[in-house]
């Protein structure tokens, strides 16, 4: 897929209990810098220029050496992680959209929104000035409890 147009999908396992809902989700704030970039990569294993060579991330379009798309998205995981305390992890899916890429020296924040249906959050990634770079859903499969 193209970059910044692909879907992510994540899932968990279940859980035996559903805990009160909260209308948001902890939020969680990173200042992408050079450091967590190169670090990211490293446990990634891609170690692609664009993230840590400005002429080439230049080249392909940007104006500056960009973020791994994953590393904004593992701060959604975290929020998730900061909000329940499951005694057993339930089966979550994320289905989101990378909008627009962060650029090393950009602050990102986790953002969400508990929607009509039980379980289901809209969840994003923004950055200082409020444009989002992803943004998806997220739903927690209450569905699946108890093995039903």
């Amino acid at each position: 897929c193209a970059p910044l147009q692909c879907n992510a999908r994540y899932m968990l396992v279940e859980m035996n209990t559903i805990p009160k809902l909260p209308q948001t989700l902890t939020p969680v704030r990173m200042v992408i810098g050079t450091k967590e970039i190169t670090t990211y990569a490293t446990i990634s294993d891609d170690f692609n220029p664009i993230h840590k060579d400005v002429e080439t991330a230049q080249n392909a379009g940007f104006t500056d050496i960009i973020a791994h798309g994953t590393l904004s998205l593992n701060l959604i995981w975290e929020s998730i992680e900061r909000t329940f305390d499951f005694a057993q992890q339930p089966e979550i899916t994320i289905d989101v959209r990378f909008k627009s890429p962060v650029y090393r020296g950009q602050t990102v924040e986790t953002g969400s929104v508990h929607l009509s249906k039980m379980g289901n959050y809209e969840v994003w990634i923004s950055d200082q000035n409020g444009m989002r770079a992803i943004e998806g859903t997220l739903q927690i499969h209450f569905d699946t409890v108890n093995g039903e």
